[in-house]
């Protein structure tokens, strides 16, 4: 069923927007940072980086590349956490 597929894919990719945010704020919050101190690590707007946290929105690759310059990882590494959270 066509509709059903759309539905779980539309599902899976908001757990992954979920996901990606937990992923962050557990690492941001094992490094000690606070939100303001990953905005000045990272470059993204603090209040940004709060909607990200709560997987209220989508992160574009930039975004993804400066979140991991901030959290001293690389992107690969959180989008490997992600993958492992979601299969």
């Amino acid at each position: 069923m066509p509709g059903k597929k759309t539905s779980s894919k539309a599902a899976q990719e908001q757990s992954a927007d979920v996901i990606f945010g937990q992923i962050v704020r557990e690492k941001r919050l094992a490094l000690g940072l606070r939100l303001i101190d990953l905005q000045s690590e990272g470059g993204l707007d603090r209040s940004h980086i709060g909607k990200i946290e709560a997987g209220k929105v989508q992160v574009c690759l930039r975004g993804i590349i400066q979140i991991a310059q901030g959290l001293e990882t690389t992107p690969g590494e959180l989008m490997n956490e992600v993958m492992k959270k979601i299969y």
